[in-house]
């Protein structure tokens, strides 16, 4: 499927970049201020895009445009004739099927003084329904068997801080 092979691409740069960008220090101080180890960001696949990152050109040489444009990972920008990554300036959360593979993004952003709303989702797709998924859900679907009990959060950053602390049946709902 090429939407999984966008969104694994996308996931992978992201995620590498957090790492050794030095625009990304920002971010990758953020989460150690709210104590998230490296081998948790890597556990999650955690990444940060920056404000001026560019990987559409990188992407459009790899998979089709019209599938590119519908990902919902970029929105076209009038004014500049340009496409423009949604989660621009935000540390991202890749959302994954039953199978592992991601299929949507949630977006944190740092910078909370200024008027975006602090967390986001990837748009409804023809390949993924918000109300159909759950954040965390592959990992806990593997690991049903070990545990009572499920534990229901309205953030990202709630499932993560708990997988410190080896509390790992918690899953996130994704419909606003």
């Amino acid at each position: 499927n090429e939407y999984t092979g966008i969104y694994s691409d996308y996931t992978n740069y992201y995620h590498n970049e957090l790492f050794n960008n030095p625009n990304s220090k920002i971010a990758l101080n953020y989460l150690k201020k709210r104590k998230i180890s490296d081998s948790i960001i890597k556990e999650f696949k955690i990444g940060f895009v920056n404000f001026n990152s560019r990987i559409y050109e990188k992407l459009s040489k790899n998979f089709d445009v019209k599938i590119l444009n519908e990902s919902g990972l970029f929105y076209y920008d009038e004014n500049k004739k340009i496409y423009v990554e949604r989660f621009r300036n935000r540390i991202i959360f890749p959302i994954n099927s039953l199978s592992g593979k991601p299929m949507a993004f949630g977006g944190r952003i740092i910078d909370t003084k200024n008027k975006y709303a602090k967390y986001i989702n990837s748009p409804e797709t023809n390949f993924f329904r918000k109300g159909n998924n759950l954040y965390n859900l592959d990992r806990v679907r593997k690991i049903s068997h070990k545990f009572d009990e499920v534990f229901f959060f309205y953030f990202y950053m709630n499932v993560i801080c708990f997988s410190k602390f080896d509390i790992e049946s918690c899953i996130v709902n994704l419909d606003t």
